[in-house]
């Protein structure tokens, strides 16, 4: 695929992540801006619970189906608008006032330059895909949900032979099945690959790109160098959203993206709260609602938009039913893509209500608020409760055992330089922190510092220490993975960094506020430009692109030191008019040859990360060639149909697979081979 039909692509990701979203936000109230801040979101939340809903209907998981889906949903909730603005004296919706579309559009484009530009140096080629195990489980799973027509929420076991069906949240692979059945109507060619990397690209860009501008507004000021400040800052750690690519962690890419985007209703629900009176009408026993209520007979107080039009806020009528609406589709999406999101979101939520729940405690109060806040106390407690359970029933996959603990002080040390989880950082981390901290406390972001705090207690508590069962317990829910946790930790740092920013950024308004327009305008042109190139230019030079090169050259590019070499893709091209009739190849995904069934369709044995492995899977995988094991074995090759193996040489994980390590010729028939990659028939085992 040449570039310009990849762009073309991209396009199509992007309008699928934005416009059912953005449709389901206006039926449920949201306007103006919000619509565009909370669409991607609330597209993945509407992929999967249509994708529930088609899942007890004979019908198939395919864009049509998802569009009449999706359909139905808007218009039950547009209905319940409307009726709800038939019984009010004020329309139904939330706002935000005050946001400068100009400079989140030039930060956005400012990012999508450096995301796609970076990805295009790296990769080489749209159609190149990162090569690891896990990554050959997610391009399988969609090529399964494209053949099966079904969600790979629930069809996802189908691609491991024999598996026991079992749920997995498969938002990502469900959007990006939708993306290539999208495609395909356009251009029947389109490849999963192809179309996994215009998924990412869009999710990067307009998940994370979008919640970043957004954040960056409501922390630290309107202007477009902080528009252009931010698109730097997403786009100079690894941590996120690099990392997650790195390691094919696309659904943790999507799921800290809907994360950061909810932080974005978090911070202005929780400055609010604290700088703003008028957001006391969300509160039903409120003075302002009781005498409004006495006025307009149950109409809800509508909050108007503040004087000083540098201060972002929210005001609507009726902003609890919206918010709680809308929030319920975040929760599903999160969980739905990954649920140590879905996991971290609650627990963000529950600390902002626990946090709103004692500021009102000491507050005088009547009977009736007394009442309220006992029952809201019952309700909070319920919550943390059930909280608690989830994070232990919830968590995603974990090793048998917790990693070593490092200690608190190597962690702690680690995040002020940039180098948890085993990346490269420059000190323009530790500075950037230090200018958070000034910046939040001046701008009195203190949320923005909160979340930072707890974000760095919770990397710290679960990867250093010093308590092992404090670290299994607050590690459980991201499996115990320190890149996971990293990420988290960059998302919930990036407020902080942005209010330095912004700190930076209203300093030199009061610098140069002396100045004409000329004058102003100039100045700040070329120290905002110093400002971005002093973070961008270390990161990108000592951090950034070095890694992702490396990356690319060890995962990514065909070569003798990736998994795939070119010849062994090109015949993994072939493979589909060798085996045909549903005959299944068995592969070693440590040596990329399960990458086959995701790029010819040609089902294997070993589709990657196998949750689940029949006793014939077993059989295979521990003794193939084991001559005292023939008649097993060739039950087992009957049972799956896997009367083929593939040859591509050593494997990245040796010993996961010692059955296939050492092939005996005399139980195989060649049928292809490229250079030192082949394919055999397995003639041990007749049909």
């Amino acid at each position: 695929m040449d570039w310009p039909a990849f762009t073309l692509l991209v396009l199509i990701s992007g309008a699928i992540l934005l416009v059912p979203g953005g449709v389901l936000g206006y039926a449920v109230g949201l306007r103006g801006a919000l619509v565009l801040l909370c669409s991607a979101p609330l597209t993945i939340g509407l992929v999967s619970a249509v994708a529930v809903g088609l899942s007890y209907l004979p019908e198939a998981w395919t864009p049509l189906n998802f569009a009449l889906g999706a359909a139905t949903v808007i218009s039950v909730l547009f209905l319940g608008w409307w009726l709800r603005r038939i019984g009010s004296a004020h329309t139904p919706d939330l706002r935000l006032a005050n946001f400068n579309p100009i400079a989140a559009l030039i930060g956005t484009v400012a990012m999508a330059g450096i995301v796609i530009a970076t990805l295009v140096a790296r990769f080489g080629s749209a159609e190149y895909f990162v090569q690891s195990e896990a990554n050959a489980f997610h391009l399988n799973a969609i090529r399964n949900s494209l053949d099966a027509g079904q969600s790979a929420i629930f069809s996802i076991a189908q691609i491991n032979a024999g598996s026991a069906p079992f749920l997995y949240p498969a938002a990502w692979e469900d959007y990006v099945t939708l993306v290539v059945a999208t495609a395909r109507l356009v251009s029947p060619s389109v490849s999963i690959p192809a179309a996994t990397n215009a998924a990412m690209i869009a999710v990067l860009i307009l998940g994370w790109g979008l919640a970043c501008q957004a954040i960056a507004q409501v922390v630290g000021g309107r202007s477009i160098l902080q528009g252009v400040l931010a698109a730097v800052l997403a786009t100079s750690f690894l941590l996120f959203g690099w990392l997650p690519i790195t390691g094919a962690d696309y659904s943790s890419l999507l799921a800290y993206s809907i994360l950061a985007s909810a932080l974005v209703v978090l911070l202005l629900l929780t400055r609010l709260h604290s700088d703003n009176p008028p957001l006391r009408a969300l509160g039903r026993f409120s003075r302002e609602a009781r005498q409004r209520r006495l006025t307009a007979r149950g109409a809800p107080l509508r909050v108007q938009p503040a004087e000083d039009p540098e201060t972002l806020h929210l005001y609507g009528a009726h902003p609890r039913t919206i918010l709680t609406v809308a929030g319920l589709f975040y929760l599903a999406g999160a969980a739905a893509a990954h649920p140590s999101a879905a996991l971290a979101l609650g627990g963000i939520v529950l600390i902002a209500c626990w946090g709103v729940f004692f500021h009102r405690l000491f507050q005088p109060a009547n009977w009736v608020l007394v009442l309220v806040r006992v029952l809201a106390a019952l309700l909070l407690i319920a919550a943390s409760a059930g909280f608690g359970y989830g994070w232990l029933l919830l968590a995603p996959a974990k090793p048998s055992q917790a990693p070593q603990l490092t200690g608190v002080v190597t962690e702690l040390l680690n995040l002020a330089m940039g180098t948890p989880a085993g990346v490269t950082g420059t000190t323009v981390t530790t500075v950037m922190l230090v200018v958070g901290v000034a910046g939040a406390v001046w701008l009195r972001r203190f949320t923005a510092l909160a979340l930072w705090l707890a974000a760095t207690a919770l990397y710290v508590l679960s990867v250093g220490g010093p308590d092992p069962v404090l670290a299994s317990v607050l590690g459980y829910g991201f499996g115990y993975d320190p890149a996971r946790l990293a990420a988290f930790w960059m998302v919930a740092t990036m407020p902080l960094l942005l209010a330095g920013t912004g700190g930076l950024v209203k300093a030199l308004a009061l610098l140069t506020g002396n100045l004409d327009d000329l004058g102003r305008g100039t100045v700040t042109a070329c120290v905002g430009a110093a400002i971005a190139a002093a973070i961008a230019v270390p990161q990108q030079l000592f951090s950034v692109q070095p890694q992702l090169q490396t990356f690319a050259a060890d995962q990514v590019i065909p070569s003798a030191t990736t998994r795939l070499s070119p010849e062994e893709l090109a015949l993994l091209k072939q493979a589909g008019g060798i085996i045909t009739g549903g005959d299944r190849l068995i592969g070693d995904p440590g040596n990329g040859s399960s990458f086959a069934y995701a790029l010819t369709g040609v089902p294997v044995v070993y589709s990657g990360l196998n949750f689940t492995e029949s006793s014939a899977a077993t059989q295979l995988r521990n003794s193939l060639f084991d001559p005292t094991q023939l008649s097993a074995t060739c039950a087992a090759v009957r049972q799956l149909r896997a009367y083929y193996y593939a040859d591509f040489g050593a494997s990245a994980d040796p010993g996961r697979y010692p059955g296939l390590a050492e092939p005996d010729p005399a139980m195989l028939e060649l049928v292809a081979q490229q250079g030192q990659a082949a394919i055999y028939r397995i003639t041990a085992c007749p049909q």
